[in-house]
């Protein structure tokens, strides 16, 4: 009458990933006593919730590409924005305080192209934002109840990981966005998350606007056509040797400067690893040699990690300079 499955352990991987990919929620959970001293049947508990946002497994996240979480926090018409890419604990934030925040929401929720999206009570009942949300992005969306909806809950949840953050605590908006973030991160991943990076706040005028439609037709990061890298303009400007080198090229395609000084300082950069073709080449020798440290440092505070991944973070150890 229950309809029930059963997969091998060793292949639970492979179906957790499936499942994720077909917009499930997965809950992980294990024998928390030892069957010797059980009597009946063996206490098990939920020890991680899986989601599209969360996920860490290797065949689900692309190597070159970052899988970002959104939470987005409304109050009075105005929202708190913060983003996180959980494998690798890449933190950012910013609000949008000003007329026409909504249409600036959706071209910033554009450039990260989350594959899931959470959000409070307020934005949940915006009928509008939540139908163009669900045309636009193919992302699993989901309104959370957080007690970090209140700035003193929020930042009491922040200080916890961080201590006090002056430049997001003086942002409310953006302060409630990241603890409710940080707070479903706590409920999903039931860890301490010390692998996390610190909050790095941002205003959006950083950056060159664009919305979902510019970002499709100028093909920055895919085609058109079929969605595939091979075409866009990231695909003839990559030549990186690191997966964590991939996904900076992408995010800086994503998101233009617009600062003269910062154009020029990183063109300068460019421009000399460009003329020293000895140091270039140099340089790519040694970075081929290095793995994806960001996300076998998530793995192990998830407790995801097995043998190949610590064997693969012992040999970038030794590359690394002393």
């Amino acid at each position: 009458r229950a309809p029930m499955c059963g997969v091998p352990f060793h292949s639970a991987q492979g179906y957790i990933t499936k499942l994720i990919k077909n917009g499930f929620k997965v809950a992980i959970c294990e024998q928390v006593e030892d069957p010797k001293d059980a009597k009946g049947i063996v206490k098990r508990e939920i020890v991680r919730v899986v989601t599209p946002g969360t996920i860490t497994l290797s065949d689900a996240v692309e190597e070159t590409k970052n899988n970002f979480l959104v939470c987005l926090f409304a109050k009075g018409g105005k929202y708190g924005f913060s983003v996180t890419d959980a494998s690798t604990g890449e933190v950012y934030a910013t609000e949008f305080n000003q007329a026409g925040a909504k249409s600036d929401i959706l071209s910033e929720i554009a450039k990260f192209s989350p594959s899931e999206i959470i959000f409070n009570k307020e934005v949940d009942g915006d009928k509008f934002l939540k139908r163009v949300l669900k045309e636009k992005y193919n992302a699993y969306m989901q309104s959370v109840e957080s007690v970090c909806t209140e700035k003193e809950n929020a930042q009491d949840m922040l200080n916890k990981h961080y201590g006090d953050n002056k430049e997001l605590f003086a942002k409310e908006l953006a302060l409630c966005a990241t603890a409710m973030l940080f707070d479903y991160l706590e409920q999903t991943q039931m860890t301490d998350l010390s692998h996390m990076k610190p909050v790095q706040v941002y205003d959006s005028v950083q950056f060159l606007s664009l919305d979902a439609t510019a970002r499709a037709n100028l093909e920055l990061v895919k085609t058109m056509r079929d969605g595939n890298k091979r075409g866009s303009l990231l695909s003839v400007i990559d030549r990186t040797c690191t997966p964590m080198g991939g996904r900076m090229i992408s995010n800086w395609v994503q998101q233009p400067l617009v600062s003269v000084s910062n154009i020029k300082r990183r063109n300068k950069a460019v421009e000399e690893l460009y003329n020293e073709t000895a140091l270039r080449d140099g340089l790519r020798t040694a970075l081929k040699d290095i793995n994806d440290i960001e996300r076998l440092v998530s793995k192990i505070e998830y407790q995801t990690v097995n043998g190949k991944d610590l064997i693969a973070l012992k040999g970038t150890i030794k590359k690394l300079p002393v």
